[in-house]
């Protein structure tokens, strides 16, 4: 079996520094090799799509050639010496993880297409004048977006990641200079960062995601609490009997009948299936299922409506329930969408609850506190195991912390699915087909952080209405944008600074406790990219403090 890209990383191939007749053969990954047109790292994180990880060296230009051509083979073996050398050999960084290829190809095809329309033959040429011209030349090609506030953030990123690569060439100064080439001799954007200069091009703090003001988490958080109950109990018992339907006649005799059969049976299972009434309301939380018609969650066809099968509907209703479940999963621990796609699916009789889960006793022994068990991958070179805290309850009490029972949910949600999938350790299991359910273990597969991030915005799209918003909170922060998109610009890492800033506003003293729950490395960390930077906050700390009623 060949090794896999970690494995080279740790083990600081140089090959950047071989000669170039020991490399046409070298695998850099499980699936690639130096002299391939396309490389494709093995990106141990879960739940991150194979385009974060893959970076493709056949460039094109704007006279029809590639960078993969022989005239510029040249440029091409420098260029892939240099991206090496920046995950094993990095002179002022920690080493770049596999799942950042992607974001250095982006910054590597804007240069490259600059430089080869400014007749710039080498890196070598890429002096600080050079340098500069290739930055203005960006910000002019992307300033005439900068008054359009939906791209904005596309526009800080776009030109970090342009100004970035360019860092990273003097940074890298070393490896030029051992490879046999001339290294940027002065820091090509007047000494600032990258992040300085998108910002100031992009507009200020567009790279700080900021938290869901309270009008916005409040609804979003009771709508998914709402779906855990009674709903999410029907939508389980509806699946154990459409999944019953695949396998018998309604008779309860064995079938025979054609797959086409069988997702007739299952449709008219879930066309026949009643729903609960919750307590308090005097009407099932939602009606019958039928062929329905629904509204367009895209941007670009919110016009258009759908017609959706029964089992479609069906599949909708899995992934509500999951949904909701991932939303309070985040909005309670604060955990990041990856580590939700990376938590085990096994169950621990001797807990009797899912293996991700534990309990222990506090301290003081007059509580219990629930743990949930995962793997950290940001800021480490491999993946470590990790807990956060999840809940607590006295001692003696039958109560269940919301995120453990937005776990148990998902593990029973979840538990015919892995059953039929080849890998059952996941939690999640993903749907590979965008229709139906899956039949065959070849349909499921690992959950990505895509899709739970689309799940996010489908949800509160169909089940939370922002329609009725003010122009601003009661701290000043713009609403109009959740208002009028409908829940498309939420984003799943907004839980996790909302998650900070409630406990931060509970108690200031608390930056160390929301460190150690988000393993940071440093306090620093923390104050800069979770508190320090919010100017709602900065603006209001110095004020008597009020709950943010989370």
């Amino acid at each position: 079996m060949r090794p896999e890209t970690a494995h080279h990383i740790a083990q600081k191939s140089y090959y950047h520094l071989a000669p170039e007749r020991e490399l046409c053969n070298v695998w850099v990954s499980s699936t690639s090799r130096w002299n391939d047109r396309d490389w494709y790292f093995d990106n141990p994180t879960p739940g991150q799509s194979k385009t974060v990880s893959y970076l493709s060296w056949r460039i094109p230009f704007a006279d029809g050639s590639t960078l993969t051509d022989e005239q510029y083979a040249s440029l091409l073996e420098s260029l892939r010496r240099l991206v090496w050398s920046l995950f094993v050999d990095p002179k002022q960084s920690r080493p770049f993880k596999p799942g950042t290829l992607g974001s250095l190809a982006y910054g590597l095809r804007s240069l490259v297409q600059w430089m080869h329309s400014s007749e710039v033959k080498s890196l070598s040429e890429l002096t600080p004048s050079v340098c500069d011209k290739y930055i203005t030349y960006t910000i002019d090609r992307l300033a005439e977006r900068q008054d359009q506030d939906a791209e904005r953030q596309n526009i800080y990123n776009r030109l970090f990641k342009a100004a970035r690569f360019i860092e990273l060439l003097y940074l890298q100064g070393p490896v030029l200079t051992a490879i046999g080439m001339r290294g940027i001799p002065a820091h090509p954007l007047g000494g600032s960062r990258a992040g300085e200069v998108a910002a100031e091009c992009a507009g200020r703090n567009l790279g700080w995601i900021p938290p869901l003001p309270d009008e916005v988490a409040l609804p979003i958080m009771n709508a998914a609490w709402r779906m855990l109950g009674e709903p999410a109990e029907d939508v389980i018992a509806l699946q154990e009997q459409c999944l019953r339907a695949y396998h018998f006649r309604l008779s309860g005799k064995p079938r025979s009948a054609t797959p086409d059969g069988k997702a007739k049976a299952a449709a008219a299972v879930v066309m026949a299936f009643r729903f609960s009434v919750i307590d308090g309301e005097t009407t099932p939380w939602r009606e019958p299922v039928t062929h329905e018609v629904v509204e367009a969650l895209h941007k670009k066809r919110s016009r258009f409506k759908s017609k959706r099968e029964p089992l479609q509907v069906f599949r909708n209703l899995i992934c509500d329930i999951r949904d909701a479940a991932v939303i309070t999963l985040q909005s309670q621990v604060g955990l990041r969408v990856n580590e939700i796609c990376g938590l085990d699916g096994e169950w621990n009789g001797a807990t009797r609850c899912p293996s991700c889960i534990d309990v222990r006793l506090s301290k003081t022994e007059l509580n219990e506190v629930f743990f949930l068990k995962g793997w950290l991958s940001k800021t480490r070179s491999a993946k470590e195991p990790v807990e956060w805290v999840m809940g607590m309850r006295p001692v003696g009490s039958n109560q269940i912390p919301p995120a453990v029972h937005a776990v148990n949910v998902l593990f029973r949600l979840y538990q015919p699915w892995r059953d039929l999938a080849v890998t059952r350790r996941s939690l999640i299991v993903g749907f590979r087909h965008p229709r139906g359910v899956p039949r065959v273990p070849e349909s499921t597969g690992p959950i990505s952080a895509v899709g739970l991030l689309n799940g996010f915005k489908s949800f509160v799209f169909r089940h939370v209405d922002l329609s009725r918003l003010p122009e601003r909170s009661a701290l000043g922060e713009d609403l109009r944008e959740y208002r009028s998109s409908r829940g498309r610009c939420l984003r799943t890492h907004q839980w996790r600074k909302t998650w900070a800033h409630y406990i931060y506003r509970t108690d200031t003293r608390m930056v160390a406790a929301i460190a150690q729950q988000f393993k940071h490395l440093s306090l620093a960390m923390t104050e800069q990219n979770y508190i320090g930077s919010d100017p709602y906050l900065i603006s209001t700390v110095t004020i008597p403090r009020q709950s943010r009623g989370l």
